[in-house]
């Protein structure tokens, strides 16, 4: 009996041990599949490769280099808005000069007529045998322009210094000269009259003072009297020398009113002016002959002139005498007295009221301005284009810095990112390690 229960729990045994050794080889081929699949080499060292790959990338983008490129850039506009800064004060200052030195010119060249012009027509040529065109007046720019200083010099016109009516002379000398000027040789070859300049002298300024005197004493008014006072001319004619026999001399403005002979020196150029251009350009009902002695073109066509001495006076009556003497053995009567009465020396002002080396000393001083100024302007320029230039550098810098900043970020991110997937797989990897290497425990029961 107990034999047989033997055996019978030997079989039973047999078949249970069977069936466990089969479930435990079953779990063994399970485990070692998975502890495969976590374990493959190829995974792990691929999430790796990419971490190590992306940090490179991202430690490899060079901020620094583009962040120092826009520091020098922004370094240099900032040196460059110095430089333009100051180039643009040099230009400034230089500009300032220039425009003084412009103004001491023009003034030294205008403290006489102010800048005072009369034009002549493009027609100017043709007034010798064609004085009729003077009655189209003049080109344009003819202008009076006076001196505001000159407003504030009384003159008694009728008691003139010698000083005062010299600058009275030599103001309307320079406008009458300019006009011969501009008629020039051109218009008769034989007409070398043209560059006869009116000479003033102390020698006609006393003459025309003398006029003037003859003429208040006469009572003389041109325009009620309809001419000239011929035996007042004469009279200071034959005081010098002169031929006395006719009016040889005088050019006469006169208003139909005697005018207060207490002015300005402004106001005593401006008659001289007017008095000028009336007789130029308003003087058909006196057949010309004021505006051809004027412009020097009452000769002779074989009349060579050697100098016209010439002075201006005013009278009380309204009449202002610009007088007029050729040197010439026609007019002068008496030769010895005419030499010893009769000063020559010229004592013209020049336009300018200056002397020549004054002039001359103002535009080297404008010359040099000039320079100056030119060459700051080109400074200023060269100083402006730099800093656009550079500007241009900067903001193309400050671009790529920004462009390499977003790489660097972005490069950051994906290597974060591959950071955090290889955490992930080793999480992983361990886990479906422990898990696998759990031993299977079988408990059996006691049958």
């Amino acid at each position: 009996m107990k034999k047989a229960n033997m055996k019978t729990l030997s079989a039973t045994a047999v078949i249970v041990a069977t069936v466990v050794a089969a479930g435990a080889a079953t779990t063994d081929v399970y485990a070692d599949s998975v502890k495969d699949a976590a374990s493959s080499p190829s995974n792990v060292s691929q999430k790796a490769a990419q971490k190590k790959a992306a940090q490179k990338k991202a430690s490899s983008i060079d901020t620094d280099s583009a962040n120092k490129a826009v520091s020098s850039a922004q370094s240099t506009v900032n040196s460059d808005k110095k430089a333009v800064k100051s180039a643009s004060n040099t230009k400034t200052a230089a500009s300032t000069a220039k425009y003084k030195a412009q103004s001491n010119l023009d003034k030294l060249k205008n403290s006489l007529t102010g800048g005072s012009t009369i034009n002549l027509s493009d027609k100017a040529t043709a007034i010798a045998n064609t004085p009729a065109v003077l009655d189209k007046g003049p080109a344009s720019g003819t202008k009076f322009k006076g001196i505001a200083s000159d407003k504030n010099v009384s003159v008694d016109t009728n008691k003139m210094t010698n000083a005062q009516a010299t600058e009275l002379s030599s103001y309307a000398a320079y406008l009458i000269n300019d006009m011969r000027n501009q008629i020039g040789k051109s218009t008769t070859p034989e007409q070398n009259q043209f560059s006869t300049r009116l000479q003033v002298t102390d020698g006609a300024i006393a003459f025309a003072k003398q006029v003037a005197a003859n003429y208040n004493s006469d009572k003389w008014s041109g325009y009620h009297n309809g001419w000239h006072d011929v035996p007042a001319i004469g009279k200071a004619a034959a005081n010098f020398g002169l031929n006395d026999t006719d009016n040889f001399y005088e050019d006469m403005e006169t208003w139909s009113d005697a005018f207060n002979t207490t002015m300005s020196m402004y106001d005593a150029k401006k008659m001289l002016y007017d008095a000028i251009y009336d007789m130029v350009f308003d003087d058909k009902s006196s057949d010309y002959h004021h505006a051809l002695s004027l412009l020097g073109l009452d000769v002779y066509n074989d009349e060579v002139r050697p100098a016209e001495y010439f002075g201006v006076s005013f009278d009380k009556y309204g009449n202002i005498h610009l007088e007029i003497i050729i040197p010439e053995d026609v007019y002068i009567k008496d030769q010895a007295k005419f030499n010893a009465t009769f000063d020559t020396a010229d004592k013209t002002l020049t336009g300018a009221g200056a002397t020549p080396d004054q002039i001359a000393a103002a535009q080297t001083a404008l010359n040099n301005a000039t320079a100056t100024y030119n060459t700051a302007s080109d400074n200023y320029t060269t100083a402006v284009n730099k800093l656009n230039a550079d500007k241009v550098t900067l903001n193309n810098a400050k671009e790529n810095a920004a462009n390499v900043a977003a790489q660097k970020k972005a490069a950051q991110k994906k290597a974060a990112q591959k950071k955090a997937a290889q955490k992930k797989a080793a999480q992983k990897k361990a886990a479906q390690k422990k898990a696998a290497s759990k031993t299977i425990k079988i408990s059996i029961s006691s049958l």
